[in-house]
């Protein structure tokens, strides 16, 4: 059976408040904005932004590796506004709980719920590691093995490709990692680019977008992007190799991007006065199935 995990944006006709649902109705969150941990209609989230699935490493099948996901599943929450990420326990319980971070905006690294984070967006499961992942706010990448907050690249506010502190983002809006986990994506929105950043080394180098407002195709850093949101690869059986092209929800419409040539073409355009393809942001972002 197939489940799908949303976002819903249009609780209470508000964005800044959003519950957690699932197709057979039970859901997750009151519907008001704040922090509270516990049962499932009665914790509270504040602009949750980003979902992601986590193996319990502790009851991963092979330690480490990922491997075929059969162990206890969790379903991570970024939880923007509350500074934290938020543990749903989707198979047994249902009980929400904080994860990650004090809850104080800040950038400490360290033991997990004494780490401090800065309205993070995003989130991205190891593909090697069980219980690994990484997580974006809004100018750093970091890590969390499941124990401890690692630092990975970012820091400062603007656009710079470097190691480590010396790369810059604007905004780390989405994060999507290569089936390898050689490569993390990085939709770097207020920079209009596309960033890769090798967890090993920390090296952060832009692969997409020349930083121009107008979205163009082309390749590289001769392509433009127009505000990239969303990222997901294509798994369609037509696609030559897992993880060769990433689609990017832009407000130019959807961009298809060829990771080993570099070139970006129009997938799916939008009309500059149409504002449906923001809503990709809203759409792309919050569906998650398993």
């Amino acid at each position: 059976m197939r489940v799908m995990f949303s976002i819903d944006r249009d609780r209470n006709a508000a964005d800044t408040v959003f519950g957690l649902c699932f197709v057979d109705a039970v859901s997750f969150g009151s519907g008001k904005p704040g922090f509270a941990d516990g049962e499932p209609d009665a914790a509270q989230f504040h602009a949750p932004y980003s979902l992601c699935l986590l193996v319990d490493p502790s009851d991963a099948d092979d330690g480490d590796v990922r491997g075929d996901r059969t162990g206890t599943e969790w379903l991570l929450c970024a939880d923007a506004y509350n500074n934290r990420i938020r543990r749903i326990d989707i198979t047994t319980t249902g009980l929400v709980s904080t994860y990650v971070g004090s809850g104080v905006v800040g950038s400490q690294c360290g033991q997990r719920q004494e780490s401090t984070l800065f309205q993070p967006y995003s989130l991205c499961a190891d593909p090697i590691r069980a219980g690994g992942f990484y997580l974006g706010d809004v100018q750093t990448v970091r890590y969390c093995d499941g124990e401890t907050v690692s630092f990975v690249a970012g820091g400062e506010s603007g656009y710079a490709d470097g190691v480590g502190g010396a790369a810059q983002f604007a905004c780390v809006d989405h994060l999507l990692c290569s089936v390898d986990g050689k490569t993390l994506f990085v939709s770097d929105t207020q920079n209009r680019r596309l960033r890769a950043v090798n967890p090993k080394t920390q090296s952060v180098t832009t692969v997409c977008g020349d930083g121009e407002t107008e979205t163009r195709d082309g390749v590289g850093l001769d392509a433009s992007l127009a505000r990239p949101f969303q990222l997901c690869f294509d798994r369609s059986p037509l696609t030559t190799a897992a993880g060769s092209v990433i689609f990017i929800a832009s407000r130019g419409g959807i961009r298809r991007f060829e990771v080993h040539s570099g070139t970006l073409h129009c997938h799916a355009e939008a009309h500059p006065n149409d504002f449906t393809a923001l809503h990709c942001r809203a759409t792309a972002r919050v569906f998650i199935w398993y």
